[in-house]
C-alpha cells in the first residue's frame, strides 16, 4: 500500500478538522448548559434589614455575608454599598442587584470591587418608583472557587 494522494489526505484532514470543531462547540454547549444549571447556595437573612443603620447579616452552613449601606439610600442620591462574604472559599466576584417585588426594575447588576479592608464595595443609585413605593430588595450573589460555586442572599429593605 503507498501513500495517500495529496486530494484524499487534504479530504481526510478537512474532515477530521470539522470533528474536532464540532466536539469543540459541542463541549462549549455543555460547559454552559452545565453553569445554568447550577443553582446558588440560598442563604437566610437575619432579622430585619436597614442597612444604612447596621450590617444586614444572611447565614447557610460555614457561608455569611454582611451588606452594608455607607449612608442613606435615598432614590436619584449615590451611596456606597458594601458586602462581606465569608466561607471556605474566597470571593472572586460580588454583585449586587436591586429589585422591587412584582415590579419590573430592569437586571443590571452593580459589580462590586474589592475594597482593601476585607470586602468589597461600589457606588450604587437607586431609582424612583413612579408609584411611590419605597419597598426592596438587595439581592447580592458571590462566587468563589475554582468551580464557580454562588451563594445568593436577598435582603428586603424599605427607604426613608
Amino acid at each position: 500500500m503507498g501513500c495517500p494522494r495529496p486530494e484524499a489526505a487534504a479530504a481526510l484532514a478537512l474532515a477530521g478538522a470539522v470533528v474536532l470543531a464540532a466536539a469543540g462547540v459541542g463541549l462549549r454547549f455543555w460547559q454552559i448548559e452545565r453553569a445554568g444549571a447550577r443553582k446558588d447556595r440560598e442563604l437566610v437573612v437575619l432579622g430585619e434589614c436597614r442597612p444604612w443603620a447596621a450590617p444586614c447579616e444572611a447565614r447557610t452552613g460555614g457561608l455569611g455575608l454582611r451588606l452594608r449601606f455607607e449612608g442613606p439610600a435615598v432614590p436619584l442620591r449615590r451611596f456606597r454599598v458594601r458586602v462581606e462574604a465569608r466561607g471556605p472559599a474566597r470571593p472572586e466576584a460580588v454583585d449586587v442587584r436591586f429589585e422591587m417585588p412584582g415590579m419590573a426594575m430592569g437586571q443590571t447588576p452593580l459589580v462590586l470591587a474589592p475594597d482593601g479592608a476585607g470586602g468589597w464595595s461600589a457606588e450604587a443609585v437607586l431609582p424612583v418608583c413612579a408609584t411611590g413605593r419605597t419597598d426592596w430588595v438587595a439581592v447580592v450573589r458571590v462566587r468563589a472557587g475554582a468551580e464557580g460555586e454562588g451563594w445568593v442572599a436577598r435582603f428586603p429593605f424599605a427607604v426613608r
